[in-house]
């Protein structure tokens, strides 16, 4: 039934078999618990599997289900410990060791977050995604080579349109050359808005306000908010690579301020902020 995404009947069915009886097996609260995930009912999913490991605990697979849910609610300290725990059970699964450092992301904790997702990166290669996140966290630890070798496989592996954060990043960890690169990257044709207005910003061609203001142009509030938190954080690193301190520590504060734990640049400007103004 749930095969031919017939959930309600098979919901009505494993309900038969778990709430029912007394000797439920561990599998029927799984399948029931998987029908719940599937129709969207994220509590009674997340029930479901509590029964599945209470009766059975060592389930690799319900425990990254489990912990998928749990950091949908924004239980991020439960979805980690269960991410951990299913990975100990399936260390071979990265994907679950990848999950784990986006979870520890989410909470800030980024030196764990690079640890794990590192790892995943350096054995996942052909996905550019996993690779650019990487380099990301890796930047603003201070593990700057590191960064630059997984900066340099995201390019490398990535067959469609650069994501433009990319492009803010070559250009933030950059000796020279580097705003020479970022211009003849927003003259492409296809380069997005936000990546001319940066590279405007960083030519002084545009002051902070107005690239700011340019960034809060959006379809709705929290678009917005997404799109301002990136550009401060970004344009506050091309301040501290200036060596305007002052500017940098306003812009991280906006980014801060705008922003929401969800978000990568504000999790990014908090490590940041946190090393500038310990």
């Amino acid at each position: 039934l749930l095969g031919e995404q017939q959930n309600e009947r098979a919901i009505a069915l494993l309900e038969k078999l778990t709430l029912q009886k007394t000797n439920s097996s561990a599998e029927a609260w799984n399948l029931l618990g998987r029908a719940h995930q599937t129709t969207g009912t994220s509590l009674l999913a997340i029930s479901a599997f509590n029964q599945s490991l209470r009766i059975n605990p060592q389930q690799s697979a319900v425990r990254g289900m489990r912990a998928g849910l749990l950091r949908k609610i924004g239980d991020l300290t439960g979805a980690a410990a269960d991410y951990e725990a299913a990975s100990m059970l399936d260390p071979n699964n990265l994907a679950l060791v990848y999950a784990l450092g986006l979870v520890q992301l989410q909470q800030g904790a980024l030196i764990a977050a690079e640890q794990n997702i590192g790892l995943a990166a350096r054995s996942l290669t052909n996905h550019p995604g996993i690779q650019l996140i990487h380099s990301l966290i890796a930047d603003v630890i201070g593990a700057h080579k590191t960064s630059k070798l997984a900066l340099a496989r995201y390019f490398e592996r990535s067959s469609e349109q650069i994501n433009e954060t990319a492009y803010f990043l070559q250009y933030s960890n950059s000796n020279d050359n580097g705003l020479k690169r970022l211009k003849v990257h927003a003259a492409a044709s296809n380069a997005s808005q936000s990546l001319v207005n940066f590279y405007r910003f960083c030519s002084g061609q545009l002051n902070m306000t107005a690239t700011l203001d340019a960034a809060g142009m959006a379809h709705s509030p929290e678009l917005a908010a997404k799109k301002i938190c990136a550009s401060a954080y970004w344009m506050a690193q091309h301040s501290f690579k200036q060596g305007e301190l002052e500017t940098c520590e306003k812009l991280l504060d906006i980014a801060t301020e705008i922003g929401n734990p969800d978000l990568t640049e504000y999790q990014l400007a908090v490590w940041k902020l946190k090393k500038l103004c310990p």
